[in-house]
């Protein structure tokens, strides 16, 4: 879960365990979803879902820009989030394709 005071909150998924509206209160989060790591704990695929909470492209960008400006190599992920909420269609931009995305997703949300 990122807050909007851009604050993480990570934890290994557990069925019964707190979930992102508990930690933020039940107020608005900038985003949510899954993310996976290999087994040097260097982050691989980031998903948007994240249960009844559906990202969708926009807080994909929150996610990934925070990402960024904390010097993370955003182009070396996976990407995964929900084209439509309502289908279930989802697209997955490849590393090395992460960042241009990016910043055409944020220039055509500007």
């Amino acid at each position: 879960v990122l807050l909007p005071n851009k604050k993480w909150y990570i934890q290994i998924k557990v069925k019964g365990s707190i979930q992102h509206t508990s930690i933020s209160h039940g107020k608005s989060i900038l985003a949510s979803g899954r993310f996976f790591v290999d087994t040097q704990g260097k982050m691989t695929h980031i998903l948007g879902f994240s249960g009844h909470y559906q990202p969708t492209n926009i807080q994909m960008v929150n996610m990934l820009g925070v990402l960024l400006k904390e010097g993370f190599d955003i182009n070396s992920l996976y990407v995964t989030y929900l084209k439509d909420p309502i289908t279930k269609d989802e697209i997955t931009i490849p590393p090395g394709k992460v960042l241009h995305w990016y910043y055409h997703q944020k220039k055509m949300l500007e």
